[in-house]
């Protein structure tokens, strides 16, 4: 487009080809009807191009008489007075005689260039006495920007022909190009109201309308009021264009760039300017007072707009690139082409002699928009054509799935048919066999549907391997028994019980149970690839925003447990296992999940019936309360492989018997008995388990929460002595001391939590909803905060 405005402007700065005279001064009368006015100079005399608005009075007739001396090739013919730009209505005289203009306009100002035809009569003697009475209806009324010229009747002025394409025409054609996008993109909206990009579009397209009416003169009919709504329109139009670029760019895009909403600043200054606007409504003040601040604002924004297009080309993914090339393109033409137009608004010069090419430069940004809204929406189709393809795909990928489901259906029942023989040879190979650990080797097959691979760990209560299920060799660990008796399989089996109860991305899931063809039973659990919170400790704390993390899951993961009225008891850093990804690395985050539910409690409700086959003898009281509430797990090895506690960590303390009632030793008093034992990890215990408490309680698990928070924050665990011990001494527990979190600048309501967590009164500590809301509420600030300091630098 640039091009030929280019060449449509040199023609308009040309010379004119034949004979012709321009006026180049004129003298003012300023006073009306003859009269002179008070505090003016009657008659004096002006330079062209000139800006006298403030020597006439407003509202009044000013007149402007020229002496013009005809070149011999000019007299004797016709002549055609031609003024390119007057934005006024005026009369024009000849020797005193009035001259007829070639086309009418109605209204206060005149945006059309006019000629005025002079008869060959006038002309003979080569002497004209011009007189121009202009109606002063507002300030730019008072404004002669191109020097009036006299042609040989019918001569072109290839000023006013560059006046007429740009000013006029080119500025219809702004108006229909805008209201055509404008209307279009509403519609769009209205028919889908998330594409509010299209929204603030339209608006902005509606809204900048009214300057091209406003060049070519269709506004005039409301008379000086269309100054107001020229002005009132460019501001919305602004404020439009602020809220597209905010809503066009996805949000983490404009983060990039240090963005995220359109700048207060900026929204106060527009709306600045139109109050001004409003109250400075004026005809004959526009010009020096509201005009200027529209300008300005104008001006910002352009720039703002500009420099956040800038770096989100710098900043932003390379293929939104298009995108933001586009609407700097549209911006940046915009700038060029309203920059002689703000200039005269301001009253500084008019550089290109009347010529006004803002409404060209808003129809090249329309375009420029109507080509990003394009592309947009192109991309839009071409994501629901992959999502489609990708739909259908998932259909006939659940359709096969469907298929093979009804096959899986037909294995399972052969499957319980062997199995059942299966749990008859086990049963049969129980009652003779030696209670001796199970080895299998690397390479060994059991049922024919897992192969181990290798030790993952193990431990007084079992082991575990990492095993290939065959039919995919996908990994997996198994963990099986080490002994035969029936409380250790029934033990395990509860494990698998429990946790095939929890659905939750935060606890280590359960896929299969069965017995093997070997007479042992194994449980195949989720394989995490990490280590364990353990481990990670014995490398030393950990930040605060990763441990913030990691026992914000933990937490999550009890959210999910205590909802299906299940209490670990057991849960210690060695029960936490950290899956680090590439992603999760990047963010120095890692996966949390609990594992190892040996010993964990289901609400009385949810056990499983214990059945006695028929022709068997009631299993004893102890195998029956071992049953229901198994004493804990020895050393074992977590899904992962991690290693266990330490042996010292991992004692019980007895029920039935304390250092103060029998004298005997801590030794003793922490013997291993498989019966009245109390179940768990001392430094972990809550308090009123060692009191007595007849169960174990869901705040029992926020305690062992609580001292695993402290050990994870501060490195140390917040009780020298196990305060179960303590109590179970017949002792005082010792005070919490709070200082290694305060040492550590632990955030202040973390700290209460976990002095919460702590509290001997289990009525006291928060429930893990309340627990995950703090730390998640925790997370995000500290994820704010990350971004606020990676945007600074």
């Amino acid at each position: 487009m640039w091009p030929w405005l280019l060449i449509l402007l040199a023609l308009g700065t040309a010379c004119v080809q034949g004979p012709s005279q321009t006026i180049d001064a004129f003298e003012l009368d300023a006073g009306r009807q003859g009269q002179s006015v008070q505090s003016v100079q009657s008659v004096q005399t002006i330079e062209l191009p000139a800006w006298f608005e403030d020597q006439v009075e407003p509202r009044t007739r000013y007149t402007l008489r020229a002496h013009v001396s005809l070149p011999p090739e000019l007299r004797g013919q016709a002549l055609d007075l031609s003024i390119p730009l007057l934005q006024a209505q005026l009369e024009v005289e000849a020797d005193g005689e009035r001259l007829h203009p070639d086309q009418r306009y109605a209204g206060y100002r005149v945006a059309h260039p006019r000629r005025w035809r002079v008869p060959a009569r006038l002309s003979e003697d080569g002497e004209l006495e011009l007189a121009l009475r202009i109606e002063h209806g507002w300030s730019q009324s008072a404004w002669l920007t191109n020097k009036p010229m006299l042609l040989p009747a019918g001569a072109p002025d290839p000023r006013a022909r560059t006046i007429e394409a740009v000013n006029i025409r080119g500025s219809w054609l702004a108006v229909g190009l805008l209201t055509q996008i404008g209307l279009t993109c509403l519609l769009i909206y209205s028919l889908d109201r998330r594409r509010r990009p299209y929204m603030w579009f339209g608006i902005q397209a509606l809204s900048a309308t009214v300057y091209p009416a406003f060049t070519s003169g269709l506004t005039t009919w409301l008379g000086p009021l269309d100054t107001v709504l020229v002005e009132l329109g460019l501001l919305a139009a602004l404020t439009a264009s602020l809220f597209f670029t905010h809503t066009h760019f996805d949000p983490s895009c404009l983060r990039t760039a240090g963005l995220s909403e359109p700048p207060r600043w900026l929204l106060g200054l527009l709306a600045l300017a139109a109050v001004v606007a409003v109250l400075v409504p004026g005809p004959f003040v526009a010009t020096t007072i509201s005009a200027p601040a529209v300008v300005v604002a104008v001006a910002v924004t352009s720039v703002y707009q500009m420099v956040i297009l800038v770096r989100l080309w710098r900043r932003g993914e390379v293929e939104r690139h298009g995108d933001v090339g586009l609407l700097l393109a549209a911006w940046v033409g915009l700038s060029l082409g309203t920059w002689a137009d703000l200039s005269c608004w301001l009253g500084f010069v008019d550089p290109l002699g009347g010529v006004r090419p803002a409404g060209l430069g808003l129809a090249a940004f329309a375009l420029f928009l109507s080509l990003l809204l394009s592309r947009s929406h192109i991309r839009s189709l071409r994501e629901s054509d992959a999502l489609n393809v990708e739909l259908g795909e998932q259909l006939e990928a659940l359709e096969l799935e469907r298929s093979r489901t009804a096959a899986l259906n037909e294995d399972l029942r052969a499957q319980i048919a062997d199995r059942s023989a299966q749990l008859f040879t086990a049963l049969a190979l129980v009652e003779g066999a030696e209670n001796s650990r199970q080895i299998l080797l690397p390479g060994t097959e059991v049922n024919e549907r897992y192969r181990i691979e290798r030790v993952l760990g193990s431990g007084a209560m079992g082991m575990v391997y990492e095993v290939a299920r065959l039919s995919d060799e996908s990994r997996w660990a198994m963990k099986i028994a080490s002994e035969s008796s029936g409380t250790t399989l029934a033990r395990l089996a509860r494990e698998a019980h429990i946790a095939s109860k929890i659905v939750d991305p935060n606890v280590v899931r359960v896929r299969d149970i069965d017995v093997s063809t070997q007479g042992f039973m194994y449980v195949i659990l989720e394989l995490v690839e990490g280590e364990s919170l353990r481990k990670r400790l014995a490398r030393g704390v950990l930040p605060a925003k990763e441990a913030t993390s990691v026992l914000a899951q933990v937490a999550r993961g009890l959210v999910a447990l205590h909802a299906a009225s299940v209490a670990h008891r057991d849960l210690k850093p060695e029960n936490i296992l950290l899956r680090t990804t590439e992603e999760s690395a990047e963010r120095g985050q890692a996966h949390a999940k609990i594992a190892d539910f040996g010993i964990s409690r289901l609400g009385t409700s949810e056990l499983p019936e214990l059945r006695r086959p028929a022709g068997t003898s009631s299993p004893d009281a102890d195998t029956a309360r071992e049953l229901a509430d198994p004493d804990p797990l020895e050393p074992d090895a977590a899904a992962d492989g991690s290693e266990p506690a330490d042996e010292s960590e991992e004692a019980t303390m007895s029920e039935t018997s304390s250092p103060a009632s029998s004298g005997g030793s801590l030794s003793s008093s922490l013997s291993l008995t498989r019966t009245g034992v109390l179940a768990g990890t001392p430094h972990y215990i809550a308090p009123e388990l060692a009191l007595g408490a007849p169960t174990t309680t869901l705040a029992s698990d926020m305690f062992s929460f609580g001292v695993v928070a402290f050990e994870t924050l501060a490195g140390i665990r917040p009780f020298a002595v196990p305060v179960a011990l303590s109590l179970r001494r017949g002792e005082s527990a010792d005070l919490l001391d709070m200082s290694p979190l305060i040492v550590r600048d632990v955030d202040e309501a973390l700290a209460q939590l976990i002095e919460g967590c702590l509290a001997l009164d289990p009525e006291a500590r928060p429930s893990a909803r309340e627990a995950a809301r703090v730390l998640e509420t925790l997370a995000e600030a500290q994820a704010k905060d990350d971004g606020a300091l990676s945007a600074a630098g």
